[in-house]
């Protein structure tokens, strides 16, 4: 795995910016997902007072610490109104999900001095180390076929909760019906390879 991924997943305490009390949205799958991984974790959205039992905070300010990481799921207007702050506070570490990972956004934060992660998710990076690290049972979907989508949905009702799509498989419909069935996803990364480099 990337090092420097590796190094924002040791950090302990994060800020999901744009954490979000319905759990379709991916601000919620993030923040509970974090909280899955033994992460203190704190939702910042000023649209929000409570998601899944916790506060939610409405900037990074009302934060009571500073956070080691902040994951941004908002758009990249918000990220860059946002990453200022970060600035301020003495955040040294930004992960800036797919989608507000525009150039400019990218440019800002990296102009701040942060430390940056803009080329991968963290839902995908943590389970690929929990699967990697932990070895629980999972499945390994090689390609894309007509059957494919049904076998997600027999997977999602068995006991198996991690799969991983090989890049062969790691469609926009496949990895959004996984996601949906609150599969722990792993795509667009081969297994071998990923098996060759062990954290």
């Amino acid at each position: 795995m990337d090092q420097q991924v590796l190094e924002f997943l040791r950090q302990k305490n994060w800020a999901v910016f744009g954490a979000s009390a319905n759990e379709r949205k991916f601000g919620h799958k993030i923040y509970k997902l974090l909280l899955r991984y033994g992460h203190e974790v704190y939702a910042v959205n000023p649209k929000e007072t409570e998601i899944a039992g916790a506060p939610c905070y409405s900037s990074l300010a009302d934060l009571p610490v500073v956070p080691d990481v902040v994951d941004f799921v908002v758009p990249p207007a918000v990220a860059l109104t946002a990453l200022p702050a970060c600035k301020a506070l003495g955040i040294k570490r930004v992960w800036l999900q797919p989608g507000v990972n525009t150039p400019e956004v990218v440019a800002l934060a990296r102009s701040l001095d942060l430390e940056v992660i803009d080329y991968t998710c963290v839902m995908v990076e943590s389970n690929q180390l929990a699967i990697l690290k932990n070895k629980p049972a999972f499945a390994v979907i090689q390609s894309a076929t007509v059957e494919t989508e049904a076998q997600l949905t027999s997977l999602a009702a068995s006991e198996i909760e991690y799969v991983w799509l090989q890049p062969e498989a790691s469609t926009h419909e496949l990895i959004e019906h996984a996601v949906s069935l609150g599969l722990l996803l792993v795509h667009h990364v081969d297994l071998s390879e990923a098996l060759q480099d062990l954290p």
